[in-house]
């Protein structure tokens, strides 16, 4: 809770577009703590999407891409549980999702790489 602000200022000032998503809610509503993090994004005049789902959002990230461009997940990593309301549930990780979209990108002629 306490690095939502700087997470988005931060972000936003980086980067040219940023996704914000699920990164271990437990029970706080996710749709709250995404809106705190896109105030702050916001502020930068950076635009933003908000998309619920890792999965989704790493899919969004990735169809944003440009050839040469850089691609930043940020929060998960390795980790392959998600810690909502209920405990923690299975994740795939974001390392398997990135891969997926590397090789629908290597499909299409496109280098992409780890």
């Amino acid at each position: 809770k306490n690095r939502r602000r700087d997470m988005g200022l931060t972000a936003g000032a980086f980067c040219d577009h940023v996704i914000i998503t699920e990164d271990d809610p437990a029970g706080e509503p996710l749709a709250d703590i995404c809106a705190e993090i896109a105030e702050n994004v916001a502020k930068t005049g950076t635009p933003y999407d908000i998309v619920y789902r890792r999965d989704l959002a790493i899919q969004r990230a990735f169809s944003l891409l440009e050839e040469g461009g850089v691609l930043l997940l940020c929060g998960k990593g390795a980790e392959t549980s998600q810690k909502r309301k209920n405990g923690s549930e299975p994740y795939e990780g974001d390392e398997f999702f990135a891969r997926e979209q590397i090789e629908l990108y290597d499909k299409n002629k496109i280098t992409v790489s780890l």
